[in-house]
């Protein structure tokens, strides 16, 4: 068993990547206290859509240009390797932090007191961040440590966080709070909810190949169609399918399910083959 230990005045980083699935079953066993306790809401979360079908490889000589040719990475690591560099002198002999304070110029640190103000305000009976309060208690102190890591990236350890260090800091961390709040819900709503969601938004990129293309009855996509080519695998009968297309109903996005036809199909509302998830680029 690995013994315990005890860090005293140190600096810790945590980065993980988990798949979306595996987090989802830690989240089932842990509960919703999980969210409410310490560690997760100082994290922050971001969830992704996935880009796979859409990572399409040019010239060779360009892909293999691209990998080779990363000035902006290149200087990235260069910098993070000054400042590490550094590290020896911010230790004390012990080798506990030897911290240095760093001030926000006034303007920054009044445009701070009005990010907080604002979260706080939003945390309230029917706020943005209502039901992400735990997460939102930590935003303005993210915020803030996210401006001095600009700042003492760009200008080391002296000098006085910036307005444009602060506006920046303060963009990511809300951000990253309608990632909680998206991925949370994302788990939280009934599993047809989630389904829904899914079919929704491949129904609009087909229903808009289909007008694209000039099919004839464009907007007219049977039932069969939904569960065997834009559902996920939960969905596969009409059982199953049932519920997911009346959400897609009160939603907007199908405008006539017919029942009664040989082969039952939908109709959806013209107006999705607008939405961005519709149009290819």
């Amino acid at each position: 068993m690995t013994p315990v230990r005890c860090l005293s005045n140190t600096g810790l980083t945590v980065s993980v990547s988990v798949q979306p699935q595996v987090f989802q079953e830690f989240l089932k066993k842990q509960g919703s206290t999980v969210w409410d306790s310490g560690f997760l809401p100082r994290c922050l979360i971001a969830a992704p859509e996935t880009t796979q079908g859409t990572r399409l490889l040019g010239r060779i000589e360009d892909e293999n240009r691209a990998m080779l040719e990363t000035p902006a990475l290149d200087n990235f690591n260069n910098r993070a390797y000054e400042l590490l560099s550094m590290l020896p002198d911010t230790l004390t002999e012990e080798g506990k932090l030897n911290r240095q304070m760093i001030d926000f110029e006034p303007d920054a640190l009044a445009y701070w007191v009005e990010f907080y103000n604002h979260i706080e305000t939003s945390m309230g009976f029917g706020g943005y961040t209502e039901l992400i309060r735990a997460a939102a208690n930590r935003a303005a102190e993210n915020a803030g440590r996210i401006a001095v890591i600009f700042h003492v990236f760009e200008h080391g350890l002296t000098g006085a966080v910036s307005l444009a260090c602060i506006r920046s800091a303060c963009e990511i961390v809300k951000w990253h709070l309608s990632e909680v709040k998206r991925f949370r819900y994302r788990w939280d709503l009934p599993a047809h909810y989630i389904h829904a969601a899914n079919v929704a938004k491949r129904l609009a990129r087909f229903a808009w190949e289909r007008r694209q293309g000039k099919v004839a009855n464009w907007d007219k996509i049977t039932e069969r169609h939904i569960i065997t080519k834009l559902s996920p695998k939960f969905v596969e009968d009409r059982k199953t399918v049932k519920p997911v297309i009346m959400e897609l109903m009160d939603a907007g996005y199908v405008l006539e399910w017919n029942t009664e036809a040989q082969r039952p199909y939908v109709r959806v509302n013209p107006n999705i083959t607008e939405l961005k998830s519709a149009v290819k680029s």
